[in-house]
């Protein structure tokens, strides 16, 4: 990867989409602190400050939902995988348990029938709600989704859409790492096309012409 430069801002959520072997789940590792640049900067402004984020603190600054949710869950249920998140981030344990409730409602799973199984005994779609409700649960400034709609029905899908919305409206920034944006393009505010390690374009969503954009991933990126 190389050559990498885009800004992402705070209620932005931006379609970082690409062919398989693009670059964009790794990308997003950089994004969320969980790989180390090997030149360059991630950088965090505010208030006319501009701030170097060193992996340690882009961890806490923002969430991920991997694209195989089992390689991110160790609780021994999901109540607890929900609330890992929030405590981590050093949530009184009232609030906790406020988070991990609002997020049982929001990816709609019953509290009463999910809290106490063990994750990893539950179905794909399931895992992948679970995770999506561990995200959301936890305060950040930034989430990163990547490939979020895989094992979800056309429902779990319309329920993702509705958390996405909302951490944007709570003026978070999310960013949906995708093959296929067409689940997504209607909340986007920006898009991200990947090849071989770098963005190629960033454009706004409402000016893309989205009929190019599949044309392009169906190509496998081979149509410029």
């Amino acid at each position: 990867m190389s050559d990498v430069a885009a800004e992402w801002r705070q209620g932005e959520i931006v379609l970082l989409a690409g062919v398989t072997g693009s670059g964009k789940s790794t990308l997003g590792k950089l994004l969320k602190g969980l790989l180390t640049p090997d030149a360059g900067a991630i950088c965090f402004s505010r208030d006319e400050f501009e701030e170097t984020m060193p992996p340690d603190a882009l961890l806490k600054l923002t969430g991920w939902a991997d694209a195989q949710p089992e390689r991110q869950m160790f609780a021994p249920s999901v109540w607890e995988e929900i609330a890992c998140g929030p405590r981590w981030s050093g949530l009184a344990e009232e609030d906790v348990r406020d988070a991990v409730f609002k997020a049982f409602k929001l990816v709609g799973l019953d509290p009463e029938s999910y809290r106490d199984r063990p994750p990893l005994t539950l179905s794909g779609g399931e895992k992948r709600q679970v995770a999506i409700a561990s995200i959301a649960a936890t305060p950040a400034r930034f989430y990163i989704f990547d490939e979020p709609a895989a094992g979800l029905d056309p429902s779990g899908v319309a329920t993702l859409r509705d958390v996405v919305w909302r951490l944007a409206e709570e003026a978070a920034g999310v960013m949906i790492i995708t093959h296929d944006p067409d689940d997504f393009r209607n909340l986007a505010d920006r898009i991200w096309l990947m090849k071989e390690g770098m963005i190629i374009s960033d454009i706004p969503a409402k000016e893309a012409d989205w009929g190019d954009v599949y044309q392009w991933l169906e190509s496998g990126g081979i149509i410029e």
